[in-house]
């Protein structure tokens, strides 16, 4: 005898923001937990939809999606402006629903640092950072501040505004590395920075902070 235990379907999604380029093809994944083999998902009738802004989603010529074991695939090729937006995986059987979000969006995507957190001059700092961007960045804001610290407590000092004109890069590359040498520091200090990049589509989220 073979006990089966029903259950609700349960989604997660491996990103819930994704950077696409407008000619580019770009895919969103979505992962249905507990109904993977074919016999569960006939016995709870598990349906699988996609949709944009509320609007469900069908296959064209450039919208296909696909299902490999429990994971989903919506892929759009070529994309569009009109493809950016709010996008939804909606799972469903016979005992619940799950719905999980993802954005696709032009905009840049978040800063990332790849700066050694210790310089090796006492009042330079060279920092280095890429961000993913289809359209070429147009402007950078760069902020920064020192820490004040002792045993007891840890306060942040004023923010350091700086704003950067990024160099052009090549036509056939998304991830754009730049750098800027940050002057003028107090030695034996820590620092804190954050970064924002602009292209055509907007500003992108403010990085995380990275200390050095």
């Amino acid at each position: 005898m073979q006990l089966i235990v029903l259950s609700p379907p349960e989604i997660t999604v491996e990103k819930t923001w994704v950077h696409a380029g407008e000619g580019y093809e770009t895919q969103l994944v979505c992962t249905v937990h507990g109904d993977s083999s074919p016999e569960l998902v006939h016995l709870h009738h598990l349906q699988m939809m996609w949709y944009q802004d509320s609007f469900l989603l069908h296959p064209n010529d450039r919208r296909t999606m696909d299902t490999r074991g429990d994971k989903h695939y919506l892929t759009i090729r070529n994309v569009r402006q009109s493809d950016f937006g709010n996008y939804s995986c909606v799972a469903e059987n016979s005992l619940g629903r799950a719905k999980k979000y993802i954005e696709v969006s032009g905009r840049p995507g978040p800063a990332q640092f790849h700066s050694p957190m210790y310089s090796r001059y006492r009042e330079i700092y060279n920092l280095t950072w890429s961000v993913e961007s289809f359209p070429s960045i147009e402007e950078i804001r760069l902020l920064y501040r020192k820490l004040m610290m002792n045993e007891s407590y840890q306060h942040p000092g004023r923010w350091h505004d700086v704003i950067l004109n990024p160099p052009s890069s090549r036509a056939e590359s998304y991830r754009h590395i730049m750098t800027y040498t940050i002057r003028s520091l107090d030695p034996n200090s820590v620092y804190e920075t954050i970064v924002q990049a602009k292209n055509r589509y907007g500003w992108n989220e403010v990085s995380d902070i990275f200390q050095f």
